[in-house]
């Protein structure tokens, strides 16, 4: 469920192609299977269910074992030619906002997150003058240094919508205040 199709695909962040098990995607895939499942049991299907249950269990799994990196997920990883892109990727949690905004199960484990939430907080948004955390950070969360697309991948790029989500998702994973300050700079970037 966290794959993308045989040879290279690209999703909603079209900066570059993607292969095999791939974060972003991967997380609102296993939102959609836990919502899936939710309505599954509620019209009775218990077949369905157990369905995505498995799908649910086996995507979850990928994650922690083919992605996770001990504080940030893979941007992704083929494993049947080795291709990776390993960077911190800002909307990697993107799945874990939707599951919040549903109602669903969250798709990452609350370890994760909190060491996701710790990097951002600590290093990514001290990349700008702003504290903006961009797109791309380099693993360690050091300024992007990879290769760059001024469309998405330049050094300070980042996305407003992204911005918001991720304020968002602080809040829902009760980090309030962290939440509250992005959003405050965000708004005023954008009222510049």
């Amino acid at each position: 469920i966290i794959m993308m199709p045989p040879g290279e695909g690209v999703e909603w962040f079209e900066d570059r192609p993607m292969y095999g098990y791939e974060t972003l995607a991967g997380g609102y895939r296993l939102m959609g299977a836990e919502v899936m499942q939710e309505w599954a049991l509620k019209m009775g299907d218990a077949e369905y269910a157990a369905k995505m249950a498995g799908m649910i269990e086996a995507g979850k799994d990928a994650l922690q074992n083919q992605l996770w990196r001990g504080d940030h997920y893979l941007v992704y990883y083929d494993p049947k030619t080795g291709k990776a892109f390993n960077a911190f990727y800002t909307p990697q949690l993107d799945g874990q906002y939707y599951a919040h905004i549903s109602g669903v199960p969250g798709v990452f484990p609350k370890e994760n997150v909190e060491k996701i939430f710790t990097v951002l907080r600590e290093k990514v948004c001290k990349i700008s003058k702003w504290g903006i955390p961009p797109n791309y950070a380099n693993p360690d969360g050091t300024a992007w240094s990879g290769p760059s697309d001024p469309y998405m991948t330049g050094k300070y790029v980042y996305l407003n919508f992204q911005v918001f989500m991720l304020a968002s998702l602080a809040i829902y994973e009760g980090h309030k205040e962290f939440g509250m300050d992005l959003l405050q700079k965000q708004i005023g970037r954008a009222s510049c």
